[in-house]
């Protein structure tokens, strides 16, 4: 207690006794309250402390609080708080900083002052605010490393920085976060330092809060450090005869200062041709060298500049050869005779640069003329046999070389006197056969012989022995053949040979004639077709020319396509005009036309299958729609059919058990179908043993339907491959299927392509090929014609060109008999 309260307090004792007047008189003592206690604050961010404490005094007049901050004095902050008070708030501080605060508490009377209560300390922290902005940037370029940035960190209450980065006038993006508090500075290396750049850069900070302001933004120019140019590329060369080669490439710098050219010539190592190239250049001629010899020519260049040199661009090689002049003119042509056989011919070659010889005759005095062009380079002999040498004959021969430049001089001339043989006559050709239902059989062919004394006429029937049906007289080129029983259908085979004293010509082209009694008509084209295509008429061409075929199918379906193709390159007689996808040529006169796509379900379908033919009610409708839109948008003889792949005995192998009259299981695909992908057989009693309603009537079913339907188009009936798995059980199947086809045709009529049947025999059509499985035997292909390699240009077909070529001779004979067919 004050040392001047306790003297008051005295005094004011001794007044009030020496007052009284006598013993009896009431006497009241006041003095100092008692001290408050329990004192104690607690802090509120951004409102300030409240303080509470227990009054322990009953004759306080008021309160006093003190507070010391940060440490500092004491000093009163409120005075004069009612008596029995025991709270108060203190606001009276800087509220936004954090503080350290102690505080204490005593109560006044008249008398004096209480002790002080006990000191309650209290830490105030701030309310957290986003940190002030960064300020002062600036950046500095450092040569070939990047820009050193530095600025002043303004807060005191940040966690963390970031730096953003315009690049070359683009927007801002973040490169990098989360510099710790307090940072000052970073290092940007994170773009491309090998390229100058126009940059800007900004800071801010960041708390919990949120972030800052943006710091000024700078603008630093970086400037790359200068290296060597980036090599060229692309370099190529083109040599001109006479001129020499012209180089050009990529430039693929843009700080050289030069280019250098060099060239490896014949083989004798790299030397400069060109150097100092100006800045940018990206072509060079070189004519350096020898123009009138042939080089083999390697170019390589490099770009320079005050650094150093690129890289080499790729090297370029280029083969010079040298102006072609024309060929020196052979000599020393000889001819010698020989009856029966022609004249060979002998020369001596004088040239090292033709490409070719061309042979000239002058026969009996008519004239020169070319009869051999072309012969290979280096030829020095060659065999005439190109005139009749059945007759005398006198002929003068010369010779002469040709190149790219011109004609050489032509040889001598070597006078040959060539002496015909005794011979036999001529064979007869172009042998053809037309049937008149209920009448015979009309053959007609060509005498081809000056010196026959008669004609014999052969016949056979259904593949059977020839034999002599007419003896005739020379001259004779026709005959009617009755002799056979009109009122039944027949298989027959015709050939005509002329005879004389010498002996007897070659048989004419065989010509084969199905003749149908009156009843249901029907055409097959079998391997006797092919022995008639020799005889069709220049009439029956031209008119095969109006039809279009559509044959599509799957691979094996190409080989009608590649046959066309080369019949007509063989004999341009034949022309046809082949389309391998889309939609089928219009109408025109001068080309057999054949289409490998037909319209499946508003598609050209290039290659189409059992599924998109035969084997479910959606394709069947499909195909009737597309053969209603070609009958009604094409002119002309439509021939539409199916180019079996191998789904008679495809994807499945044959059921385990066997067909009870035929002895083997069956086979084949039936994609689509309404059981499945399934083996199926010849008819409907077959599903027992397949689980398959789908057989071959679905497929016969489907070509009558498609003939009801469209009958403007002429949908045939075709036979399948025989190639591939053909010697086996799955061979005797199919040609168990193929029968069926051919039985079905002659029963109920209609159009049969049987490609089975022509590709059984040889390309003389004459010997045909037989397996045999299990005791059961059957025409398969012929082996010449199973080739699995070849490919005339859209795929492979299974067979080689020679029989594509009896398969395109077939399609003639059916187109030609097709155009005729309303006669």
């Amino acid at each position: 207690m004050k040392l001047k309260n306790l003297n008051f307090l005295f005094v004011l004792v001794l007044m009030q006794l020496i007052s009284c007047k006598d013993p009896s008189d009431s006497f009241h003592v006041v003095i100092i309250p008692k001290a408050p206690s329990g004192l104690s604050g607690t802090a509120e961010s951004g409102t300030g402390v409240n303080l509470s404490w227990t009054d322990n005094a009953d004759n306080e007049e008021s309160f006093t609080v003190e507070r010391s901050e940060d440490g500092g004095a004491f000093s009163s902050i409120v005075t004069g708080l009612a008596a029995n008070t025991e709270s108060y708030s203190d606001a009276g501080f800087g509220l936004d900083s954090d503080h350290s605060l102690v505080y204490r508490v005593y109560a006044t009377n008249s008398v004096g002052d209480s002790g002080y209560s006990n000191t309650a300390s209290v830490s105030y922290t701030a309310p957290l605010t986003v940190p002030d902005a960064p300020s002062g940037l600036s950046g500095t370029a450092e040569f070939g490393t990047g820009v050193n940035l530095s600025w002043t960190d303004n807060a005191d209450n940040e966690e963390s920085f970031t730096v953003e980065r315009s690049e070359d006038g683009g927007a801002f993006s973040s490169i990098v976060t989360g510099l710790a508090a307090n940072t000052e500075s970073y290092s940007d290396t994170g773009f491309d330092t090998d390229e100058n750049h126009s940059l800007e850069y900004r800071v801010y900070a960041t708390n919990v809060i949120g972030d800052s302001g943006y710091s000024n933004e700078i603008e630093v120019s970086y400037t790359a450090p200068l290296t060597a140019p980036d090599a060229p590329s692309g370099l190529s060369g083109t040599a001109i005869s006479g001129s020499g080669v012209t180089l050009g490439w990529t430039d693929n710098a843009d700080n050289e200062e030069s280019f250098t050219v060099e060239r490896n010539l014949d083989g004798a190592g790299y030397v400069s041709i060109a150097a100092g190239l100006a800045a940018d250049t990206e072509s060079f001629t070189d004519s350096g060298f020898d123009l009138d010899s042939d080089h083999s020519l390697v170019y390589r260049v490099y770009a320079t500049n005050s650094v150093g040199d690129s890289g080499y661009s790729n090297t370029a090689s280029v083969s010079y050869t040298a102006p072609l002049t024309v060929p020196d003119a052979p000599s020393d042509l000889s001819g010698t005779a020989e009856s029966g056989t022609g004249v060979t011919l002998s020369w001596t070659d004088n040239a090292d640069n033709e490409e070719s010889f061309t042979v000239e005759r002058t026969l009996d005095g008519a004239g020169y003329v070319s009869i051999a062009a072309g012969l290979a380079a280096d030829t020095e002999s060659y065999s005439d046999t190109g005139f009749d040498l059945d007759s005398d004959h006198s002929l003068v021969y010369r010779v002469y070389a040709t190149n790219s430049v011109g004609n050489s001089g032509y040889s001598n001339t070597a006078s040959v006197s060539y002496t015909a043989p005794l011979t036999v006559p001529d064979a007869p050709s172009g042998l053809s056969g037309t049937v008149i239902s209920g009448s015979g059989v009309n053959l007609s062919w060509t005498d081809n012989a000056d010196n026959e004394t008669s004609y014999t006429v052969e016949r056979s029937e259904d593949g059977g022995t020839y034999s002599l049906i007419a003896a005739l007289a020379a001259d004779a080129v026709a005959y009617q053949d009755v002799d056979f029983v009109l009122t039944t259908d027949h298989n027959f085979s015709y050939r005509v040979y002329a005879s004389n004293s010498a002996g007897d010509s070659d048989f004419s082209n065989e010509n084969i004639v199905n003749y149908t009694a009156p009843g249901t008509p029907y055409l097959i084209i079998n391997h006797n077709s092919i022995a008639e295509f020799d005889g069709l008429t220049s009439d029956q061409i031209e008119a095969a020319k109006k039809v279009l075929l559509i044959i599509s199918g799957e691979s094996h379906g190409r080989g009608y396509g590649y046959g066309l193709e080369s019949l007509a390159g063989i004999d341009s007689t034949y022309s046809a005009s082949t389309n391998w996808s889309g939609e089928a040529e219009s109408y025109r006169s001068d080309a057999l036309r054949w289409n490998r796509a037909f319209l499946d379900n508003s598609t050209w379908n290039t290659s189409m299958g059992e599924e998109d033919f035969w084997t479910n009610s959606a394709a069947v409708n499909d195909v009737k729609a597309g053969l209603e839109y070609i009958e009604s948008n094409y002119t002309g003889k439509v021939i539409f059919g199916l180019g079996w792949c191998w789904d008679m005995t495809w994807h499945n192998s044959p059921t385990t058990t066997k067909d009870p009259v035929y002895s083997c299981g069956w086979a084949g695909s039936t994609v689509d179908g309404p059981d499945g992908d399934l083996p199926w057989g010849l008819d409907a009693g077959d599903s027992s043993i397949t689980g398959n309603s789908l057989s071959l009537v679905g497929y016969l079913e489907a070509v009558e339907e498609y003939n009801t339907d469209a009958p403007g188009v002429i949908t045939i009936f075709t036979t399948g491959p025989v190639d591939g798995n053909y010697n086996n059980e799955l061979g005797y199947q199919r040609w168990l299927k193929h029968e069926r086809i051919r039985e079905y045709v002659q029963t109920n009529g209609g159009v049969l392509f049987d490609y089975a049947d022509i590709l059984s025999y040889d390309y003389t059509n004459n010997q045909r090929f037989t397996e045999s499985w299990d005791g059961h035997n059957w025409h398969g292909i012929n082996p010449s014609y199973d080739d699995s390699s070849y490919d005339g240009g859209d795929g492979g077909c299974h067979i080689t060109e020679a029989a594509c070529i009896q398969l395109a001779k077939g399609l003639w004979v059916m187109a030609a008999k097709i155009a005729d067919w309303d006669s």
